[in-house]
């Protein structure tokens, strides 16, 4: 027989006995399994199914080139001893999965496992889409794997041309605003010199108002890119998270009012105890900014759910968490879920992406969602967030508890 790697992975798994594993002999197999292993074999995204309990691995050609030197030694293997790096986030994942979400890891680092001494300059840094794989009764039986936007030293070039890009973009939005702002600003000033020479003073507040909200429009623009840059002034303290989760539905009630054709419910499920740290001016900004998004993922009505609950990362958690930097310690967890249209895997792997945005140049910046990220990070906290088209999108913000 002809060494494993040089077979096709359909070739593969029909040659591999698989009554020695927790998946039984092959003629055993479930149809949903077989159905959605005929899907990823015919695909040409790097793509597995992890099945069962047990989480055996089973996976098509491009996931095995992306698994290098680990194939094919990992195929019907359990997950956690396929990639020990994703070991602590189990748990985690389980947990999402079985309440039937969909989960991202962004920038994932794989070491070269051929060649650590050669680390960071082989490393490959990921984002891998973890989505349910459901019954027609509904049970979660496994986990689909996708794995997006790999970046090695090689593609840097390409990563950094599109950064290139997408800088370009901003700059264009901000100019835009930039000179519709100051517009604002010249042609009020205009104005009172005009009327001043006229003498006629009674119109003089009106502009100088106008100049004046030019200005803060301004400073708006300022803030937000100061925050995604993570380097504007905070001025934290304690405060009560489920409050503020309050505070700010009744404002979203106020701002947003329902009508008949599109009816928001705002739904709270609060469980977090204790004060978390942070500033709370900013805080409330940046809940904004994504409830705004939410509201327009949502045109046609829909549910905006707030929960809250209390979690604890460990140092082994935290080291799992290489490309974020989260500190181990007592957090409060914030979701924020809507049910609206939700995100494409291409939209959803740059949605933090200050210089991405979908509106029409001029329609804004794309600051919104990064000065959020912004924020959280720089108050030391965690956000990500998990999105499909079709199924809504939820957000969770993981911000340090005070200190006692």
């Amino acid at each position: 027989m002809p060494p494993a790697k040089t077979l096709s992975m359909k070739e593969q798994i029909r040659a591999k006995d698989w009554s020695v594993t927790p998946l039984g002999a092959r003629e055993t197999w479930p149809p949903l399994l077989v159905s959605t292993l005929n899907l990823i074999l015919a695909s040409s995204l790097p793509m597995a199914i992890r099945w069962g309990k047990e989480h055996i691995l089973l996976y098509n050609d491009t996931y095995a080139q992306f698994s290098a030197s680990r194939h094919p030694d990992i195929l019907g293997l359990p997950g956690a001893e396929a990639w020990p790096e994703l070991a602590s986030l189990q748990k985690y994942i389980d947990e999402e999965i079985h309440a039937q979400k969909p989960v991202v890891i962004s920038n994932q680092c794989f070491r070269n496992v051929e060649h650590p001494s050669e680390a960071p300059r082989n490393d490959l840094w990921v984002d891998i889409h973890y989505s349910p794989i459901e019954d027609s009764k509904g049970y979660v039986k496994g986990i689909l794997v996708v794995i997006a936007n790999p970046i090695t030293p090689e593609t840097e070039t390409t990563h950094r041309n599109t950064t290139t890009k997408a800088i370009e973009q901003i700059i264009g939005g901000l100019a835009h605003d930039f000179n519709n702002i100051l517009s604002g600003i010249t042609g009020n000033l205009e104005l009172m010199g005009l009327r001043v020479a006229q003498k006629r003073y009674d119109t003089l507040p009106h502009y100088i108002a106008e100049a004046h909200n030019a200005a803060n429009r301004a400073a708006a623009i300022t803030n937000h890119l100061l925050s995604f840059s993570r380097q504007q002034t905070l001025m934290p303290r304690p405060l009560n998270l489920n409050e503020t989760v309050l505070g700010l539905a009744h404002k979203l009630q106020t701002l947003y009012p329902s009508t008949p054709e599109c009816m928001i419910h705002i739904k709270t499920e609060l469980l977090a105890t204790g004060e978390v740290f942070c500033d709370p001016q900013k805080l409330e900004s940046a809940l904004l900014n994504i409830c705004e998004n939410a509201y327009d993922a949502m045109p046609k009505g829909g549910t905006l759910t707030f929960k809250t609950k209390n979690c604890v990362i460990n140092q082994e958690q935290a080291s799992a968490y290489t490309s974020i930097n989260i500190a181990p310690g007592y957090y409060a967890v914030l979701y924020i879920i809507d049910t609206g249209e939700g995100m494409s895997a291409h939209t959803l792997a740059r949605a933090f992406d200050p210089f991405f945005t979908m509106r029409p140049l001029g329609h804004g910046s794309g600051l919104g969602l990064s000065m959020s990220y912004g924020f959280v990070r720089q108050s030391e906290g965690y956000i990500n967030l998990a999105s499909a088209e079709g199924h809504g999108t939820t957000i969770r913000i993981m911000l340090p508890m005070a200190k006692k």
